[in-house]
């Protein structure tokens, strides 16, 4: 793990590419944030490149293996995704890591269901821009 540049959101997992930190108003025992190194909006700002499909995969695996390890749901439920732009509270691209259950039913509208865009939804976002792009 690594050491903190914060109090306030210490690092708990940093590489080349991105870190992991808890959220700073958690819904749920397990409630990180993964962000990447390289600013980015949010994620309408990513690229159909390679490097962008690769950073976001990678913020996946590395976000998931995280969670799972460091704070297993009792019913496997995890959730990772990104809010969608208007529903930022930080402008720069973050994706949630939620182990479940939530901390309250109320949370549920904007953390689970319809609230997070999974990232697999924006992979495919990133796919059809780039066979838009082609033509």
């Amino acid at each position: 793990m690594a050491s903190s540049n914060s109090d306030k959101n210490p690092l708990i997992y940093e590489d080349e590419h991105c870190v992991i930190f808890c959220d700073r108003s958690p819904k749920a025992f397990g409630h990180l944030q993964c962000v990447p190194k390289r600013h980015i909006k949010d994620w309408t700002y990513l690229k159909p490149l390679e490097s962008d499909n690769s950073l976001l995969e990678h913020m996946y695996n590395v976000g998931r293996e995280f969670l799972i390890k460091n704070y297993p749901s009792p019913d496997n439920q995890y959730r990772l995704g990104f809010h969608s732009p208007g529903h930022n509270s930080q402008f720069h691209l973050h994706m949630h890591l939620i182990s479940f259950p939530l901390s309250l039913p109320r949370h549920e509208k904007r953390y689970s269901g319809e609230g997070l865009t999974k990232v697999d939804q924006v992979l495919s976002e990133l796919i059809r821009k780039f066979k838009e792009e082609s033509l």
